[in-house]
């Protein structure tokens, strides 16, 4: 099941804080006011102004991210509205709650640190440029 641009865009914001690049976030995502609820939502003022996390990037997961605006959405009735249905997924709508129930305990067991930890060529959220320093924003 694909992420939404709304959950790409969250999953943006909260990793672009974990770097420690928060300064970068509102460049980060193009919906400016759902940033603004991020970080209302996920973090707090810090002392010079900006925004600091609530919380160390060991301790949230990226279900927590997910969550603060557009929570993944499982299916508990029928989507097509079949009356008959009701509670009582059909075979195909019970696979893809299934698949959705996978993702979300994925997202859940999974914290900003262990994204950024992970060792992948492509640092995320960022563009490693050949003199090796790291741009976390897009331009």
């Amino acid at each position: 099941m694909p992420i939404s641009d709304i959950e790409k865009e969250k999953l943006k914001a909260r990793l672009g804080k974990a770097c420690g690049h928060l300064k970068h976030v509102y460049q980060m995502v193009d919906d400016k006011k759902y940033c603004i609820d991020v970080l209302h939502q996920l973090t707090q003022r810090g002392l010079g102004g900006g925004f600091v996390l609530t919380n160390k990037p060991e301790k949230i997961n990226i279900l927590e991210v997910l969550d603060a605006v557009d929570p993944i959405q499982r299916i508990r009735t029928c989507p097509l509205g079949l009356k008959a249905h009701g509670t009582n997924l059909c075979a195909l709508h019970k696979k893809l709650d299934d698949a959705t129930a996978i993702i979300e305990k994925t997202f859940a067991d999974t914290t900003i640190a262990e994204i950024l930890a992970r060792p992948t060529a492509s640092i995320p959220l960022c563009e490693a440029s050949p003199g090796g320093r790291t741009a976390c924003a897009r331009e």
